[in-house]
């Protein structure tokens, strides 16, 4: 039996190896949720850096802890902290969640879900209307506008499917080489000009992300422009695809990239709908504690769902309202400034700017390559302490109830 020789107060006492192992397995079965959580969040800098990285994973099957690669495949950057299935208590817990976020008003109608599918089918039959009259204007032949294409792609907590009552749509009208910039902002202005249903139609051309915003039948919408090197646009084009990305201007890259961040979001997460709700929840938290406004500081929608995703991806059988609690355990631990990653970066070779932690501070990351301008800064300040504070508090009360 293995011993080692150890001292204390100039005595010398033999100490069983297989004794402490014991002791160490004990303290662990009691903790190691915590301290997988917080080994997951210590690690990131080192698994951002190491493709190969292997993180604990406690498999309530066999209560052992296995290494990453032992495995079955895994969401994000390491393995998942636990993969215990949702028991009968936390179906009926999440159900009372839905029931509770009713009255806030984090629902839309089937009505008004349907008004808003209508009004994206009215504007996705004009962005192809008006990209076969550009064509004709630019003498292509009959063969080409007949297939040109077209389409509009939504983002945003619409395409997440988590938007409120009331609330506006993130939209990107796609376009052939032939069709300019110039052209969205003059003769499809004009067109949408001719349209009933069209208010307060105004364009923000100058903006760093350039923009034509308006009201369609009373519902708000925020249109950008990206187009691609491609003849035509097919219906089932993949804007996830880095390839579309070569030979495009900086803000057409911009524009691209808030439908590409927002489809990985929803490629990254185990269950979408478990992600839904528990999004639903956390922007609600988030907003009746003031702290979502990236524009005072703290986390907009993308950056929120960004950690919502990350909490699914750590625990990837848990249900709603499982995940609220986990998300407020992992994030009151969370030593930032690490980055909250769901999937390697790539290096694309399109000479785009890529986070690096050593000149960037704490921040939130889009998930595509490279990393552009759907990311929030958490100042080391007053907002990044707020943040810590609530969810810190959240974390201790889940805990006491």
């Amino acid at each position: 039996m293995e011993h080692f020789l150890y001292r204390l107060s100039g005595v010398y006492f033999f100490i069983d190896i297989q004794i402490l192992y014991y002791f160490f397995m004990c303290f662990f079965a009691q903790h190691q949720e915590k301290f997988l959580v917080t080994f997951c969040c210590m690690d990131i800098k080192s698994s951002y850096s190491d493709h190969n990285h292997i993180c604990p994973v406690f498999s309530p099957s066999t209560n052992q802890v296995l290494l990453g690669r032992e495995t079955p495949k895994h969401y994000g950057i390491t393995s998942p902290i636990s993969l215990a299935q949702a028991k009968e208590a936390d179906l009926v817990l999440t159900h009372r969640l839905t029931e509770a976020l009713k009255p806030y008003g984090v629902f839309e109608e089937e009505l008004e879900l349907q008004r808003r599918i209508h009004v994206l089918g009215k504007l996705n039959t004009l962005v192809k209307e008006w990209i076969r009259d550009v064509s004709e204007t630019k003498n292509l032949p009959a063969s080409v506008i007949e297939t040109v294409g077209g389409k509009i792609f939504t983002f945003g907590s619409y395409r997440l499917g988590v938007h409120t009552k009331g609330a506006d749509i993130d939209a990107l009208c796609v376009a052939p080489r032939h069709v300019e910039r110039t052209d969205f902002f003059s003769s499809f202005l004009d067109k949408l000009k001719e349209q009933e249903e069209v208010k307060d139609l105004r364009a923000v051309e100058e903006a760093f992300v350039p923009v034509i915003k308006l009201s369609f039948d009373s519902i708000e919408i925020d249109i950008l422009f990206a187009r691609l090197a491609l003849q035509t646009i097919p219906e089932n084009l993949d804007l996830r695809d880095d390839g579309l990305l070569k030979n495009l201007d900086i803000r057409c890259i911009r524009s691209l990239n808030g439908c590409r961040v927002t489809d990985e979001i929803l490629h990254l997460v185990p269950n979408i709908e478990n992600f839904r709700l528990t999004l639903r929840t956390i922007k609600l938290w988030a907003k009746r504690h003031n702290i979502y406004s990236n524009i005072l500081g703290f986390l907009g929608g993308v950056s929120w769902a960004m950690l919502v995703a990350r909490t699914c991806q750590l625990y990837p059988n848990a249900v709603a309202s499982t995940l609220v609690h986990k998300f407020f355990l992992v994030f009151s631990k969370w030593e930032w400034p690490n980055p909250v990653l769901l999937k390697q970066p790539e290096d694309c070779n399109l000479n785009l700017p890529v986070w690096d932690p050593r000149v960037m501070s704490t921040r939130v990351h889009t998930v595509t390559s490279p990393v552009l301008s759907n990311t929030d800064y958490v100042k080391d300040g007053h907002e990044l302490n707020y943040l810590k504070h609530f969810t810190c508090r959240a974390a201790k009360l889940r805990e006491i109830q």
